[in-house]
């Protein structure tokens, strides 16, 4: 689950810098002065006012109190909500867009921001996993969770929904918070999220820290539902009244909001270590705010296979990752309810509880040493689908427990560093613990496939033929039974006749779960728009015994095709056509966890080139490409997919805040995009599933101006 923030927040929320001006980087709509700036889902007649702080010095709260009176005494105002610790400034109501146009004239203030909303989304799933998973390194989980710290002596402040503070799991634990919602509820969450995050951080039975105090810091009310500013009133009273080593975890985000992106940053500089998602939109989280704010912790969402959860955001502004999906905490409904829901707000608890064991066992870490902590002894290298994020898995075992233990040492005997290999070879390693002795060692092959020998010798095969000729590493990491690791790896080149390629190759498995584990797999090189036909059935050659399933990975490792049963049996055929070139992995295996045998044929055929073109536009108060838009005719046969966009396509280029939509022959719209390419140029992709003339459609955000190249092509 995410709260989502359809304006200025969403399922995740950061640190911020401590500043009074509009940040340049912040890409949200201004005016030309960049003193009045836009939400794209505002709240009618309600502003967020940020106050120019003096050169050399911060004001002080009596005059930013002062400031806020001066203003709004001439227009019979008074503020809603006044900010003094986080953010220098105020909210108003009921003002209109003349009146706060004419205020962020006012040499006093900063900016002037429309306050924009906030909402929630949320999936539901089924088990609880994730405490087994962080406190060891590698899978197997074993059912347990082991910790030398308890979050003792540490408060965490849930900026959310509110607490239910009787649940019978907090143990007393929930102490006097604050709300920005006005419904008579208090802090008390009559939604659930909270509680349920709450619990992940804390809880007795659910939590990572179990002795943690909980203070409830309400933002969103009973639906789910709030605004900039009374997130903005949480942050500012977190950072005004925050004691001693102290979290807060921040599970809601979305589009960009310069005074809330200023208010976490001064949080984490006052010293509150902060938390956010990343987000639940399946982007980059460099694309929205908070996640993308570098001083807080951006947490993206994992399964319990280790794979990036399908929803969370990725990138660059990832800081580490935690279980996400399919996760069972605390709930409102009563005093011992629970709930199983996914999100990357189900992620970052998990980290804002490790940050609290953490400031625990070390009291006078500053945000940046928690941060610095938890990534470096992260669990490396296991998810997978981490597109561009790092490889980095909450891990807690090395914190508190008075050290002591030393990690085990590993290396690899065969092959040796440098050697050619072909064919089917042996991997074999050594692995030893000075003080302890070694609970497993994980072979980790250049196939994507990982292997866990819980027995010396140590030792696994590997068919080279299942990846490219070229430079390959092989590593291994050893665990010892305290959770500590060491590593090695050695530096080998496959050399195998055809490049490992050919037209087929057979296998034999067993206990695959569905070709999701123990898979024989094949690698073969595509390039974009190639298309292949592959099959243990309906191929010349193609051959099964049992009940084959297979699998087609893209040069990412994602999956990209899969198929059971094909062919009118239990055999199984994939056809797939390349978007982009690389080497894809073919997956085989069996159903469920029984035995096969198949020999899998693939064919290859090339698609013609893509055809393209570009037309440019200028337009102005297009209502988001609704109305006065500038147009183009193109003709798409059923089953060609166009790829058009003032970005991301060869060609496209745009000034101000593009928004395209693509119309089929009906003039029924079948595909749109606002934002895109990690700025305010325009993308989209769409499949025609009947043969016409499509209308490309080019306008502008809200009622802005923007110029615009449309490129596209057609394949």
């Amino acid at each position: 689950m995410l709260l989502r923030k359809t304006s200025a927040l969403a399922l995740a929320l950061a640190p911020f810098a401590l500043t009074a001006c509009f940040p340049e980087s912040v890409d949200q709509p201004a005016d030309e002065d960049g003193k009045f700036v836009h939400a794209k889902v505002p709240v009618e007649g309600e502003y967020i006012v940020v106050l120019a702080e003096p050169k050399g010095g911060q004001m002080a709260p009596t005059e930013v109190l002062a400031a806020s009176t001066a203003m709004l005494a001439p227009l019979e105002m008074k503020a809603e909500l006044q900010f003094t610790s986080a953010l220098k400034g105020f909210s108003v109501t009921k003002m209109t867009e003349a009146q706060a146009r004419a205020l962020s004239k006012d040499p006093r203030v900063a900016y002037v921001q429309e306050n924009g909303r906030v909402s929630i989304s949320a999936t539901q799933t089924n088990a609880t996993w994730g405490l087994d998973r962080i406190d060891q390194r590698a899978r197997p989980l074993n059912q347990t969770y082991t910790y030398n710290a308890d979050g003792s002596g540490v408060t965490a402040y849930i900026i959310d929904t509110g607490i239910r503070a009787t649940h019978s799991n907090f143990g007393g634990r929930v102490t006097a918070g604050f709300t920005s919602i006005t419904d008579g509820q208090g802090t008390n969450d009559c939604h659930g999220h909270g509680t349920h995050v709450a619990g992940t951080v804390g809880s007795a039975t659910y939590g990572v820290a179990k002795n943690v105090q909980l203070k409830p810091v309400r933002v969103l009310d009973c639906q789910g539902s709030g605004t900039d500013a009374g997130v903005i009133a949480g942050v500012d009273w977190v950072a005004a009244n925050r004691t001693g080593p102290s979290v807060a975890n921040m599970s809601l985000g979305g589009d960009a909001s310069a005074a809330l992106d200023t208010a976490i940053a001064n949080l984490v500089n006052s010293g509150v270590t902060t938390v956010v998602a990343a987000g639940n939109e399946t982007q980059n989280a460099c694309n929205v705010s908070p996640a993308r704010e570098p001083l807080a912790i951006t947490v993206a969402s994992t399964t319990s296979t280790d794979g990036f959860s399908s929803f969370s955001n990725f990138g660059s502004c990832v800081d580490i990752a935690g279980p996400g999906s399919s996760i069972t905490s605390t709930w409102n409904t009563n005093d011992s309810a629970t709930n199983t829901i996914s999100g990357t707000s189900m992620a970052s608890p998990h980290v804002c509880g490790g940050a609290a064991l953490y400031l625990s066992a070390n009291p006078t870490a500053t945000p940046a040493q928690v941060l610095a902590a938890l990534t470096t002894n992260a669990t490396s290298g296991v998810l997978t689908g981490v597109n561009g994020s790092p490889n980095l898995l909450l891990y807690i075992g090395f914190i508190g427990g008075g050290g002591g233990n030393l990690p085990p040492t590993a290396s690899i005997t065969a092959p040796t560093n440098g050697s050619t290999v072909t064919g089917t070879i042996t991997v074999s390693a050594n692995a030893a613990d000075s003080d302890g002795t070694v609970a497993s060692v994980r072979f980790n092959l250049p196939d994507g496939t990982a292997v866990t020998d819980t027995t010396a010798p140590y030792s696994t095969t590997w068919n080279t033929a299942t990846v490219a000729n070229g430079a390959r590493t092989i590593s291994v990491t050893a665990t010892d039974n305290a959770g500590a690791t060491g590593s090695a790896s050695v530096s080998v080149t496959v050399s195998n006749g055809g490049g490992g390629g050919g037209t087929s190759y057979s296998y034999s498995a067993t206990n695959t779960a569905s070709a999701t584990q123990n898979t024989v797999n094949q690698v073969v090189a595509l390039t974009a728009g190639q298309k292949i036909t592959l099959g243990t059935c309906g191929l010349t050659g193609a051959t099964f015994t049992g009940d084959t399933w297979l699998r087609f990975n893209g040069p990412a490792g994602t999956e990209v095709a899969s198929n059971d049963d094909s062919c009118g049996g239990r055999g199984s055929s994939i056809t797939y056509t390349a978007t982009a070139a690389g080497n894809y992995t073919i997956r085989g295996g069996c159903y469920t966890t029984g035995a096969c045998t198949g020999t899998v044929v693939w064919a290859i055929t090339s698609t013609p080139p893509p055809t393209g073109g570009n037309y440019s536009y200028s337009a102005t108060n297009t209502n988001s490409a609704q109305q006065n838009t500038v147009n183009q005719a193109v003709t798409l046969a059923a089953g060609q997919t166009i790829v058009l966009g003032t970005c991301g396509v060869t060609g496209g280029t745009f000034t101000g805040d593009t928004w395209l939509r693509l119309a089929n022959p009906s003039g029924t719209q079948v595909g749109s995009n606002d934002d895109a390419c990690g700025g305010r140029g325009s993308n989209l992709s769409y499949t025609a599933t009947v043969a016409g003339t499509f209308q490309i459609r080019g306008g502008c955000y809200a009622a802005g101006s923007c110029t615009g190249t449309v490129a596209w092509t057609i394949q």
